[in-house]
């Protein structure tokens, strides 16, 4: 079992601390300049993460594990925070912008939060260190977003008797530089409405997949806590892992899948549209009038 995600309660206190950074750096406005927010808080940021892999670790200035479970480790990273007298941000090269940005949000949260990441993680992620990581994954979202106005314009620009549209949510996602997951978990957590989000990608070993659910406050009084998985054994299943398995997104396969996610909750009245990206399924599910 993963840890529990950060609570609405420690999500505000993490909100509070992320405005407070963009509030000292005076970069209120989004898209948040991710670099220039890491650069006044005195971290350099360099992509040489590749470097860190083949083992050539001194231009950190400072000792970073070489042993065969910290290549392992590094291998799988998209960034890493080293703390220090001179803290740096390392980052993969070849992500995409948004994902990129994200990373480096996500180093920024360890930083201002004084994890030391490099000490910390051994023997691998697991227990406290996963705890690190969510709460750095919380403050980059609350970075990015600016607080609550990512899910303030998307709801007060749609109309309240229908579902808020993925295209919509997709345009502001690209005005705000956040990646396709980023947006929907932020509207599905934060948002007045009733929200239910079921993202499915590819799981460790091969064949199998891995289910993610978020849902609304309003969702889960109104329905209880959702207790969605989607594996192999289902029409939906199936045909998620085929999707991402052969890494393709087409239109026509999204309007079946949209057709097919509301099955994933039986009779409830719910409109669903499911987006299909390279390494994810995204259903995003809302309750509706009858």
């Amino acid at each position: 079992m993963g840890s529990a995600p950060v609570q609405s309660r420690e999500r505000a206190l993490v909100r509070r601390q992320a405005l407070r950074v963009l509030a000292e750096t005076k970069t209120m406005a989004a898209p948040v300049p991710v670099s220039r927010v890491a650069h006044r808080l005195g971290l350099r940021v360099g992509y040489e993460l590749s470097e860190l892999v083949e083992g050539e670790h001194r231009s950190l200035g400072k000792t970073v594990p070489s042993d065969a479970a910290w290549l392992g480790i590094l291998e799988d990273l998209h960034g890493l925070y080293v703390p220090g007298v001179h803290p740096q941000v390392h980052v993969r090269p070849g992500l995409s912008r948004a994902r990129r940005r994200f990373v480096i949000a996500h180093e920024i949260g360890h930083h201002v939060y004084n994890h030391d990441v490099v000490r910390r993680h051994p023997d691998g992620f697991g227990g406290e260190s996963n705890r690190l990581e969510l709460v750095a994954d919380s403050f980059a979202v609350e970075l990015l977003c600016v607080g609550s106005e990512f899910t303030d314009r998307l709801e007060q620009s749609a109309d309240p008797r229908s579902p808020i549209a993925l295209d919509e949510v997709l345009t502001l996602a690209s005005r705000f530089g956040i990646t396709v997951f980023t947006a929907l978990r932020r509207l599905t957590e934060t948002g007045t409405r009733d929200y239910l989000l079921v993202t499915v990608r590819l799981g460790r070993h091969p064949g199998t997949l891995r289910t993610i659910v978020h849902s609304s406050a309003r969702w889960r009084d109104k329905f209880g806590e959702p207790s969605v998985v989607v594996n192999e054994s289902t029409e939906f299943g199936r045909t998620s892992l085929n999707l991402l398995s052969r890494h393709e997104a087409h239109e026509a396969d999204e309007t079946a899948l949209s057709t097919q996610s509301a099955r994933l909750l039986g009779p409830l009245p719910v409109a669903s549209q499911t987006l299909v990206t390279q390494r994810s399924i995204h259903c995003l599910i809302q309750s509706v009038a009858r």
